[in-house]
């Protein structure tokens, strides 16, 4: 044994403790930076892929591609309901030996759930390109149908790396889809076939490469048995059903303003709400980093303290994290006009207001995420679905005659009123959740 060794052996218990402590803070502070070292790259390439886009494309195209990546957007969220959040909240209850199960479950589930969607995509493309209502758009769903299971891989892959707090591996996935992203897209205006179709050909393409990549390194690690799946996921769904309903509630309520815009005012009003929309992405790198640094966090804080550490933690991290992000939004009053020219070019001027409003909006939604997340710990996702309820009735009630009404403001406006009155509705359902629970520890 090492010197080392037998002066750990020698130590009193409470010492040992202390020194477990460190090296447990120490992982997390290290996991914590690649973490948002490796957000920094996965936004970092999104935002620049919307400037190469916007400046480089038609703003028809643009918008397209708007969509499609909307689309990918909503179908995020359903991933993270049925797959990714059950995976990072029974991760650290998980033994050694069910680690393996665990994640391969989750790998056929994730499977089970994007075929269907890839195929309605690719046949809806089909059949418009058939009537001939929209060829762009029905090139644009082919190509996207054949690239979102792949995206859709490589994202899973990240989540499995944040909830084994292993973000090194995330960081060396996204570099590389990063690289060849980019890469890509440039090449592709050199030799001016830069449009939405072959963007998201080229997206497919990258991201299958990384997945098989993740997946040649990880296949020791993953045990796929159908049987196991289909039985984790019967088990898990009693929970799991609010996740889903939960987050197509709010995907409807929150991501379907471009589509309403588009449906009453056309691709190019899409288009400017992205370029106002990729303003405000310049901040992603830390939300997103952010994020998923504190959803394991909060899971474990209630695996490891109870519901009275969970209180704290969530209030602690929403008034941080949400405050951060107002003092964001209104900085983005004074020069939303400047970054939007800048960056998009003239034709996306004078898009400074709507860029900020979405910023207002990034804000509050910030502010809500820890207390969702605190639902979702205490298993209590029905009543994170009931209050996703009172997001798509604001959306049915003024969001949709806003955007029809006063375009792009109107959505960005329709938009804040449904995330202030979740964000209300959600932490007052917190509160009365764990009022009497402070003393309660998870078996």
């Amino acid at each position: 044994m090492s010197k080392a060794g037998q002066i750990a052996m020698s130590a009193p218990p409470a010492r040992m403790i202390d020194v477990l402590r460190a090296k447990v803070s120490s992982r997390l502070f290290g996991n914590g930076a690649f973490t948002l070292a490796d957000q920094l790259i996965a936004s970092g390439s999104t935002f620049a892929t919307s400037v190469m886009l916007g400046r480089m494309c038609l703003k028809e195209d643009f918008g397209l591609y708007m969509l499609g990546f909307n689309a990918y957007t909503i179908l995020l969220t359903l991933q993270a309901s049925l797959v990714c959040t059950p995976y990072i909240v029974r991760y650290p209850g998980a033994s050694r030996e069910q680690i393996p199960s665990l994640t391969g479950s989750s790998l056929l589930q994730l499977l089970a759930m994007i075929a269907p969607v890839a195929i309605c995509a690719i046949v809806a493309g089909i059949a418009l390109g058939a009537a001939a209502l929209s060829m762009a758009l029905s090139h644009m769903l082919v190509a996207f149908g054949a690239a979102i299971s792949f995206m859709l891989l490589r994202d899973f892959a990240r989540q499995v790396a944040f909830a084994q707090l292993k973000g090194l591996t995330a960081l060396a996935l996204d570099v590389f889809v990063a690289t060849g992203q980019l890469g890509g897209i440039a090449a592709l205006g050199y030799v001016n076939l830069l449009n939405a179709t072959t963007v998201f050909i080229l997206i497919g393409l990258v991201c299958a490469m990384g997945a098989l990549g993740w997946y040649q390194q990880h296949k020791s690690q993953l045990v796929l048995q159908p049987r196991t799946a289909m039985r984790d996921f019967s088990q898990e769904w009693h929970s799991t059903r609010w996740l889903f309903f939960s987050a197509l509630l709010w995907c409807v309520s929150i991501n379907m303003y471009p589509w309403i815009l588009a449906a009453f005012h056309g691709a190019e009003t899409t288009a400017a709400w992205g370029a106002a929309l990729g303003i405000v992405a310049v901040i992603n790198p830390v939300v997103f980093g952010i994020q998923n640094v504190l959803g394991p966090r909060i899971m474990h804080a209630h695996a490891d303290g109870g519901t009275a550490r969970l209180r704290r933690e969530v209030y602690r991290l929403s008034i941080v994290y949400g405050g951060g992000l107002l003092l964001f939004g209104l900085t983005m009053f004074l020069i939303g006009d400047t970054l939007v020219g800048w960056v998009y070019g003239s034709k996306y001027a004078n898009s400074g207001h709507l860029a900020a409003l979405l910023s207002l909006n990034l804000a509050t939604a910030a502010f809500s995420f820890a207390f969702s997340r605190g639902l979702f710990a205490l298993r209590r996702a029905d009543v994170d679905f009931k209050v996703n309820v009172v997001a798509f009735a604001m959306l049915l009630f003024c969001g949709v005659w806003l955007a029809q009404a006063y375009g792009p403001i109107g959505a960005a406006v329709g938009q804040l009123i449904t995330n202030a009155a979740a964000c209300s509705a959600r932490v007052a359902t917190f509160w009365y959740c764990t009022r009497h629970m402070e003393g309660l520890v998870p078996a």
